[in-house]
This record gives C-alpha cells, sequence and structure tokens, in this order.
C-alpha cells in the first residue's frame, strides 16, 4: 500500500468476515531492493510458525517412516 510519502508500505494481513486486520507493520521501501527485503522479511515471518511435510521419496527404495529422517509414501483416493 502506499504511503503519504510515496513510500510502500508492508504489513502483514488477515482478512476475517470481509475485513482486514494488520497483524503487523513491517516498514516502508523507498525503491525496489528494499520492497524485495520486506517482502522476503514477512514471508520468513508468515512461514516461521507453519507446519511443513516432507514428501521426498526415501533413499534405497525404502518408503517407511521407522528410521530417524526418512519419510514416506503417502497416497489416498476419493
Amino acid at each position: 500500500m502506499k504511503t503519504a510519502s510515496g513510500a510502500t508500505a508492508v504489513q502483514i494481513v488477515s482478512y476475517r468476515h470481509g475485513q482486514r486486520h494488520v497483524i503487523e507493520h513491517l516498514g516502508s521501501a523507498h525503491d525496489p531492493a528494499a520492497l524485495a527485503a520486506l517482502e522476503t522479511a514477512g514471508r520468513e515471518k508468515i512461514n516461521a510458525n507453519q507446519l511443513t511435510f516432507d514428501l521426498e521419496l526415501a533413499e534405497e527404495g525404502r518408503t517407511d517412516s521407522t528410521r530417524p529422517g526418512r519419510s514416506c509414501d503417502v497416497s489416498g483416493e476419493r
């Protein structure tokens, strides 16, 4: 969003019931490099508390999760 000074403000927001709620203001950028840095910082903050799934196949064809650090196959049908 543009500020009065012409900078671009970077904020983390959430939308609830059609309304925008500012979670955190990260800063204002006056050039593309600063904007990219703020966007990266924002993505890192958003993703910091997200769970991720490791869906890569295990080495040597093993697909069980009994060995630490190994992944397993995930399948399903509708």
